[in-house]
């Protein structure tokens, strides 16, 4: 959920061409794949999805962006051919806000003609989440609740920019980021760093700025976080990184 509308910006935004896969599907069948599954099953979709997600990822290989279908990773050669590839990132929204989301396209393929779900989806992201883990090279969480798609954008070019691009680059876009921060451009050229010991990102945000003036990097102090869910480690990052694009220090003290 998300994947289209960012995928096709940031691909523009870093000089790639995109593919939405589920679009190609549709148009090559001439069929909405809501209408594909219930006229032929899920079990026939799901290999015709992974023929077409094998042949784009042998003829587009090279400078593009591809969007695939969240339910991808029920096919076990799919998972395999994912494994194999050099970059695969997973883009991971809060099931509340998927819900949100879901719960207003009736063009799901899931989603009955009344209008509602057929499935629970809590109950098939619990399925399916830990193959999206085995799948991914990277993930980019999007902060809970947050709508802000202008912002969202930003900070997902600047993450793929830093993981696509060699050292020289990732240094020039650290640069152009921080100097954006006039408090930061002043003060920055030390060898410093700030140990942040809140229990949670959000306390330190309304003073972010001021705290990271001067610093060369940022220690998160993760030991001291009120949870070690994963699902809450993951969003304080992003709620880092949504304020602060200096370098982490991730520790975790005994």
């Amino acid at each position: 959920v998300g994947k289209s509308i960012l995928g096709k910006q940031v691909a523009k935004a870093i000089g790639r061409q995109f593919i939405d896969l589920d679009n190609i599907f549709e148009i090559r069948h001439g069929i909405k794949i809501r209408e594909f599954v219930l006229k032929h099953s899920w079990r026939e979709f799901r290999t015709r999805e992974y023929n077409l997600f094998k042949e784009f990822c042998g003829t587009h290989s090279r400078g593009y962006v591809i969007a695939c279908g969240a339910g991808l990773v029920e096919t076990p050669l799919a998972m395999e051919l994912l494994k194999r590839l050099p970059l695969v990132v997973q883009l991971n929204r809060h099931i509340d806000d998927i819900k949100k989301t879901l719960t207003r396209d009736s063009t799901r393929p899931a989603l009955l003609k009344d209008g509602k779900y057929a499935w629970d989806m809590k109950a098939i992201w619990d399925s399916r989440k830990d193959r999206y883990h085995a799948a991914s090279s990277y993930e980019f969480s999007i902060i809970r609740g947050d709508t802000n798609w202008g912002k969202i954008l930003e900070d997902f070019t600047r993450f793929l920019l830093t993981i696509t691009m060699n050292p020289v680059g990732r240094a020039r876009t650290f640069e152009k980021y921080v100097h954006n921060d006039l408090k930061v451009a002043k003060l920055v050229g030390g060898t410093f760093f700030l140990s942040l010991t809140f229990p949670s990102m959000r306390e330190a945000i309304p003073n972010m700025q001021d705290l990271v003036a001067g610093n060369s990097a940022i220690e998160l102090r993760v030991d001291l976080w009120k949870s070690w869910e994963f699902d809450f480690i993951q969003e304080q990052i992003a709620l880092f990184r949504r304020h602060c694009c200096l370098p982490i220090v991730y520790t975790i003290r005994t």
